[in-house]
């Protein structure tokens, strides 16, 4: 594909003032608005998830105990080693449930994610993008981005800097590249994400060593990612981790998330900045600079071996495609009176739904009813043990902490045995063993799981709760007629 005579970046008005600024960002300010309040929606009309749940377990067990280091949660699980890598997130998150509530975290995350898309779009127009374009391509980006309230969310702005970092060091040099390692040495105690992060500062440094520019910084940028990676509580157990949650984590048997990238509804708008992208790549080829060509290819490569990652590709896209965009377009600045009412629709559009989730007590609880949780716990009595399918395992232990201990397992699936993650399977799929209806005299599964629930229901087990796509069945020697 040919390539084609660039012209210089759009300049961007510099009159100054709340109203020339709207007049030249009211559409960004718009978009970020209304992508910040998506996720926000989503929480309270279908709850949050079990990665929240068991970031507000742990966290909760960090501020009251100290770091954990072995599993004492759950039965299936119980004495092994535990490599809390989120730790420092999963504190966050316990404490900012103190100070507000659930409500909180989600309010939080919401600005988490308006930090990260709005700091891809200031740097997407310093580079000489367009509003329209740059709005365009953050639509596109943002509903790549999984904003579900959990650790992840924490990164995404930090994700976001470092991009930021790299690329104006490819384009103009200076040392604050070297930001990038006390960046990382924050995100390796906060989300496993980091070693992404590292890998692409690393590459980085690789490319500034091959091509013998600031021998020095290269070498730091080559090496010390991976010494930043590992500045943790839990560094010797770190390496072990990474290798079996990137290589064979168990949790692409039960998450759709952790499996490779296809081509569906939900992540077509990744395939789309995907074919944009390589679209570009042949039509302007020259405007990006090797080492920002190198972040979106990595990216992408990230994004099609995890569902997970696309997020990261995303990000990278909103930062670097929309310059490129708006040249080939020829796109035209606009600033004028309808940019100024967008953007004040925008700010009001955001005040009212994070004013409403602050309001609401119960926000992100949506199927997760407090009820289930207490019957529960009353019927298991004072040593019963409780199999919860994957979803609520955590959320029982948030509710009712005195079931720790006696709880078949929980969303930290790789502490589990092969067999045991079988085990897992089996039971949505209503193969229940003899062995684990003698260990538990509780169960808790969706109504959602109808081959679970059917097998259970054919035993001499009773209902002592039924409600938001949820049961709680109970019995003191359950036994069974198949």
């Amino acid at each position: 594909m040919g390539t084609e005579t660039l012209a210089e970046p759009l300049a961007v008005p510099q009159s100054r003032g709340v109203g020339a600024f709207l007049g030249r960002e009211g559409l960004l300010v718009f978009v970020i608005a209304v992508a910040s309040c998506v996720p926000l929606f989503r929480d309270i009309a279908t709850g949050v998830t079990q990665d929240t749940w068991l970031a507000l377990v742990a966290g909760r067990d960090i501020l009251d105990h100290g770091l954990p280091m072995h599993n004492t949660w759950t039965v299936q699980a119980a004495g092994h080693h535990w490599v809390d890598q989120q730790w420092l997130g999963q504190a966050v998150f316990a404490e900012l449930v103190r100070l507000g509530g659930l409500r909180l975290v989600l309010l939080v995350c919401g600005v988490a994610n308006v930090v990260a898309l709005g700091a891809a779009v200031a740097a997407a127009r310093r580079a000489g993008a367009s509003a329209r374009v740059t709005a365009f391509v953050a639509v596109i980006a943002f509903a790549s981005v999984s904003a579900n309230p959990r650790v992840q969310t924490l990164a995404f702005p930090l994700f976001v800097l470092l991009v930021v970092l790299i690329s104006r060091d490819s384009r103009a040099p200076s040392r604050r590249v070297l930001l990038t390692l006390p960046l990382l040495v924050l995100w390796a105690n906060l989300h496993g994400s980091v070693v992404l992060a590292a890998g692409l500062v690393s590459l980085y440094g690789l490319l500034l060593t091959l091509r013998r520019q600031r021998p020095a910084i290269a070498a730091a940028l080559l090496l010390a990612p991976w010494a930043c990676a590992l500045a943790s509580p839990y560094a010797t157990g770190l390496p072990g981790y990474y290798k079996l949650m990137l290589t064979t984590s168990p949790l692409k048997q039960f998450v759709v998330e952790w499996q490779p990238t296809h081509l569906t509804p939900v992540t077509f708008p990744f395939f789309a900045l995907l074919a944009v992208a390589a679209y570009l790549a042949g039509r302007v080829r020259g405007s990006l600079t090797l080492a920002e060509g190198m972040l979106l290819v990595a990216t992408a490569i990230a994004g099609l071996d995890v569902i997970r990652n696309i997020g990261w590709f995303a990000l990278t896209a909103a930062c670097l495609m929309p310059p490129l965009v708006g040249r080939v377009l020829a796109e035209r600045e606009a600033n004028d009176g309808f940019n100024r009412l967008l953007g004040l629709g925008g700010v009001a559009i955001a005040l009212v739904v994070f004013g409403a989730v602050a309001a609401k007590s119960d926000a992100g609880l949506k199927h997760y009813p407090s009820a289930g949780a207490a019957a529960a716990a009353q019927a298991a009595g004072a040593g019963g043990g409780v199999y919860a399918t994957l979803k609520y395992g955590d959320w029982l232990l948030w509710e009712q902490p005195r079931l720790s201990g006696r709880i078949a397992f929980d969303a930290r699936v790789e502490l589990l045995t092969t067999p045991q993650i079988a085990n897992i399977a089996d039971v949505v799929g209503g193969r229940i063993s003899p062995d684990i209806y003698r260990a538990n005299r509780v169960f808790v599964v969706e109504t959602a799981d109808t081959q679970a629930l059917a097998s259970l229901t054919a035993c001499t087990l009773r209902t002592v709760y039924a409600g938001e796509g949820m049961v709680v069945l109970a019995g003191v020697k359950p036994s069974c007629s198949r």
